[in-house]
């Protein structure tokens, strides 16, 4: 199969796939590059952007599974420790080591024995995952403890109850929509065919089984007959809605709503939990749910709120509520910080599914597991799978699960064995060495880009970044950035076009770089886009207005622009 990296919808009714994936998430990415590594052919439908939904509103965390220890959950500990380092090795150019601080009190499940103990539970159960990691500087450096005067030179918390702390690194992922654009990227290469802004209709069916699916271009508004012999639903928190097309058993419970706000930087170079008023659900934890506190690009990145729903909607604003959560939780913790709408600089939220079977409003009730459902199986209906997924750490695992089962069904009951993620490499992920390269490649393109601009193009691009090289070569204007305020420079925006199927301005500044995903980079900023992209893609001086009015109002929708101009009161 061809490598297509431009948008050709109607080539999806020109084959008979193996596999179609619906969803164009990190579940539906994995899914459809560990099926093309095995050779199956691969159909990718995706009604909005890729990773436009769930996956590019989430806390940027690659979790090691220390949060399973509370729930004794030991299996979950050492599947995202090893999943976790699996996830390095293919992109190692994506990822940032963080430490996460955290404090120790008097109480006997806060203290310091009791936190010792868990961590060292922690690197036992571990223990080895780091090894496939051959470049060191890619492992996360080991935990260490604080005392009280070594916490309070971090950060000042009003608490004689503090007796000290212990620091535990985490993985971040400093661009997630980079991250989903990497593994659809390579899923492409292995000669998967993905199409955005692609919605799927109904199911086909043929002698009770489901063998495709009517779609619809949603840009050309035509139809698209899809035939497959195997369909994966991986369309996160609205799975149910195919589910209940084929009147299956629907998978969730409930859903909960998870806002994250963006603003000043409070803690600098730590990570930080802080107690909410959700009571945490798990055997031995330390007392209610915790909303973090994360360095993240100069700011900090606060997350997640929590507030049930009755069923996840589109598009998705954040509320009033959430932020107030969240703003009322940091200054409760740190009365200094006095954080107030006014520092709100970005908001965004999504959805996550419940499976609990009695919900309970106080008590958070969100999910770490991931499912894999055969509806043959579970309903009585052939050739459709749902993978659900939770987690971009535990993504690739849950693809690898739903290949297996796909294999399973496409060679009648025998699997070869292959697990080819295991080992793959990311688009730009193939570097043996990161600190070497990115010295390597200062060197290369000094008098071309800033360090510092080298430096922000391999965190989000690794190898790729001598392909926006070449284009600043051609076209020295598209190496300055877009805004002084920002990084990202004017050959990223003519990439996401050229290369990465980003057809809208929406696309390509949220989703393909990060100009938008601090908040609204101006409207300076954002005509120069759509000049950019527009010269490549052939909008009309019309089509640019209507796209640079488009991505305004939907940046404005969850902007402190509109929240502070609302003034509403958080004092309670």
């Amino acid at each position: 199969m061809s490598l297509l990296t431009h948008r050709e919808p109607a080539t999806l009714s020109a084959t008979r796939f193996d596999v179609l994936v619906v969803g164009g998430g990190i579940t539906g990415a994995w899914v459809a590059l560990d099926c093309a590594l095995r050779g199956q052919s691969v159909a990718l439908i995706e009604k909005h952007d890729f990773g436009a939904a769930t996956s590019s509103r989430s806390s940027k965390i690659l979790h090691g599974g220390v949060r399973y220890l509370q729930q004794l959950d030991f299996a979950r500990v050492r599947e995202s420790a090893r999943e976790r380092a699996l996830v390095i090795r293919a992109a190692p150019h994506l990822i940032n080591h963080v430490p996460f601080l955290i404090p120790t009190y008097r109480t006997l499940q806060r203290s310091k024995m009791f936190l010792f103990a868990g961590m060292m539970g922690y690197q036992l159960l571990a223990a080895g995952t780091q090894r496939i990691l051959s470049d060191k500087a890619t492992r996360a450096p080991a935990g260490y403890g604080l005392s009280v005067a070594q916490l309070r030179e971090i950060v000042d918390l009003p608490d004689d109850q503090i007796t000290g702390g212990w620091v535990l690194h985490e993985c971040q992922m400093e661009s997630s929509e980079r991250m989903t654009q990497a593994v659809i990227a390579r899923a492409r290469q292995a000669g998967a065919l993905l199409t955005n802004y692609t919605a799927l209709e109904r199911f086909n069916y043929s002698g009770g089984r489901v063998t495709g699916a009517t779609a619809l271009d949603v840009e050309k508004g035509s139809q698209l007959e899809i035939e497959a012999k195997v369909t994966v639903n991986a369309t996160g928190p609205w799975c149910d809605d195919l589910i209940e097309q084929f009147d299956g058993r629907p998978l969730n419970t409930g859903y909960a709503r998870g806002a994250h706000i963006v603003t000043r930087s409070l803690i600098p170079d730590f990570a930080m939990a802080l107690p909410s008023k959700f009571q945490a659900d798990g055997t031995v934890g330390r007392g209610s749910r915790h909303i973090f506190i994360i360095p993240w690009r100069d700011r900090s990145l606060i997350g997640t709120s929590y507030q049930e729903t009755a069923s996840p909607c589109e598009p998705v604003h954040v509320l009033r509520d959430e932020i107030s959560q969240l703003l009322d939780t940091v200054n409760a913790a740190l009365p200094w910080a006095a954080l107030g709408a006014e520092d709100v600089l970005h908001a965004f939220a999504g959805f996550y599914p419940l499976q609990s079977r009695k919900l309970d409003g106080r008590l958070y009730q969100g999910t770490g597991e991931y499912q894999l459902i055969d509806h043959a199986r579970t309903d009585g209906v052939a050739g459709v799978i749902t993978a659900l997924g939770a987690k971009y750490t535990t993504a690739r695992q849950l693809a690898e699960q739903t290949a297996d089962l796909v294999e399973h069904k496409l060679a009648a009951g025998t699997v070869v064995g292959r697990r080819p993620t295991r080992t793959v490499k990311l688009d730009g992920g193939d570097i043996a060495d990161i600190k070497h390269f990115e010295q390597e490649k200062i060197r290369q393109h000094d008098g071309l880009f800033r360090a510092e601009t080298t430096r922000h193009l391999i965190k989000r691009y690794g190898t790729r970044i001598d392909d926006l090289a070449a284009i600043c070569r051609n076209a020295p204007a598209l190496a300055t950035p877009i805004t002084p305020e920002r990084m990202t420079v004017g050959a990223e925006l003519l990439y996401a076009a050229d290369q990465e199927m980003a057809i809208h301005l929406s696309d390509a500044v949220l989703r393909r770089t990060d100009l938008g995903t601090l908040g609204d980079p101006g409207p300076e900023a954002l005509n120069t886009c759509a000049q950019i992209l527009g010269e490549q893609l052939g909008w009309s001086a019309a089509q640019q207005r209507l796209e640079v009015d488009l991505l305004s109002n939907e940046i404005a929708d969850s902007d402190t622009q509109v929240v502070s101009d609302q003034q509403w009161n958080l004092d309670t």
